[in-house]
């Protein structure tokens, strides 16, 4: 299976709400059918705070273009050669937050 990895998409997108904010989640929906992928049981969460949240907790257009750029910077890093896959990205309160599971590789 660690030659499938990581996998690519499809994405879902759902909305919701944390403390009174609005929540957008992109998940990684090609990892449904996986359940747990043995050997990455670590979380890893990278939260980037917004310079200018919305009222609500999104962030404005400018900035969420800004965000989509630094997103194509560690999450190919990190999933290089499989070693971490990203599997949602949180939108919310005043952060952006990657979330990944990864696996400790004996050196």
């Amino acid at each position: 299976m660690s030659d499938q990895l990581p996998i690519d998409g499809p994405w879902a997108i759902k909305d919701g709400e944390s403390d009174g904010n609005i929540m957008i989640v992109r998940s990684n929906s090609g990892y449904r059918h996986l359940g747990s992928v043995p050997g990455y049981e670590y979380q890893v969460d990278i939260a980037v705070p917004l310079h200018v949240p919305g009222t609500t907790g999104p962030p404005s257009w400018e900035e969420n273009a800004e965000l989509l750029a630094i997103e194509d910077v560690p999450c190919p890093a990190l999933q290089e050669e499989a070693q971490s896959l990203l599997v949602a990205i949180i939108t919310t309160s005043g952060m952006k937050e990657f979330v990944f599971y990864t696996h400790a590789r004996s050196r």
